[in-house]
């Protein structure tokens, strides 16, 4: 997994924050036990507040508008 990938790579300390929406992925036993197992701690925002993760919201708002969509960061030249 990615996670896994991560981890071997960066080697995080423990009480590294993880934090992600509210995916089931993320909220699955499983991905839990990893982050237990590497001494890491999950957050997450609280239901229905995207204001919690704004800045974030915003830039994947900004890469799906400008690169996915066909559309450069640098404008047209």
């Amino acid at each position: 997994s990615s996670l896994m990938m991560a981890i071997r790579n960066r080697k995080p300390p423990p009480g590294l924050i993880f934090h992600t929406d509210r995916g089931v992925e993320y909220r699955a036993h499983e991905f839990q036990a990893v982050l237990d197992r590497h001494g890491m701690h999950a957050s997450t925002n609280r239901p229905g507040c995207c204001t919690d993760n704004a800045e974030m919201e915003s830039f994947f708002h900004t890469l799906k508008g400008e690169l996915i969509k066909g559309r450069s960061f640098f404008g047209e030249m």
